[in-house]
């Protein structure tokens, strides 16, 4: 597994992972508009738990989610 910042994002560097057999990569990506919409779902649950947690005892400073979706920019040949 390749992990690495946004600057590593680019079609190149995927392309080649992606040629190598048993290896997969994940990398951070600045936001934009579209990301925003597509992680919308996830920062509203992630704001529900949030609020439910104040209740409790003791509260989180944060409430953190994973989640993952398919995102293909428009000068990528593929998602």
């Amino acid at each position: 597994l390749v992990r690495g910042d946004g600057h590593f994002s680019g079609p190149e560097l995927m392309g080649m992972i992606d040629s190598m057999p048993n290896i997969d990569f994940i990398f951070g990506f600045s936001c934009n508009v579209k990301l925003h919409e597509m992680a919308e779902p996830t920062t509203l649950r992630a704001c529900e738990l949030w609020v439910e947690a104040q209740t409790r005892d003791v509260v989180p400073g944060a409430v953190r989610l994973f989640d993952e979706f398919t995102y293909k920019a428009r000068s990528w040949p593929r998602a």
